[in-house]
């Protein structure tokens, strides 16, 4: 019930809110939300945390990502059931958005970087000024990957945290470059 609620708020707020943070959400809620989530013209931050989320969240992450590209300028994923699969899935979302200048991927359980996160990284290179991936296993391949994929080229980035992310002293050749 509470999602239906939630939705209805969010569709009669489409043209004001700015920003949506949601918490505790599963597949089934998420799903009942987004269509609110998409009307949200003139969306600059989302957020979800302690999320309970599937491959099954993918496709409404997306819709509600496509829906906001063109004004979102954070997004936030934290604490989430996801997995690598599910992260090059989102990242197709994310990949609309160009304007990107916070991207949070915190403990999602991710354990490798796709190069889809390293081309949205790259296509954000202009804007982006902060990107956290801590908690996630990427370890020293991973946060290779995503040095050369794209986070080398962000000249405006001020903020990365890459901590509990399994990595050792290897990848600190790739973080000197950054």
């Amino acid at each position: 019930r509470v999602p239906v609620l939630l939705r209805d708020v969010l569709k009669n707020s489409s043209q004001s809110l700015r920003e949506v943070t949601l918490s505790d959400l599963d597949d089934h809620g998420l799903h009942t939300i987004q269509s609110g989530v998409r009307r949200c013209s003139g969306l600059r931050r989302l957020q979800l945390t302690s999320a309970h989320l599937t491959s099954g969240s993918v496709p409404d992450i997306n819709a509600a990502l496509a829906a906001a590209a063109a004004s979102l300028d954070t997004f936030v994923l934290e604490t989430s059931a996801t997995d690598d699969e599910d992260l090059s899935g989102i990242t197709s979302g994310l990949l609309q958005c160009v304007g990107l200048r916070n991207i949070t991927l915190r403990s999602c359980g991710f354990t490798s970087c796709p190069a889809e996160l390293g081309k949205v990284v790259h296509q954000c290179s202009d804007v982006l000024t902060s990107f956290d991936i801590s908690g996630n296993s990427i370890g020293d391949a991973g946060f290779s990957a995503l040095c050369h994929g794209g986070l080398l080229q962000c000249a405006s980035l001020r903020s990365l945290n890459a901590s509990d992310c399994e990595m050792t002293s290897a990848a600190l050749e790739d973080l000197s470059a950054v």
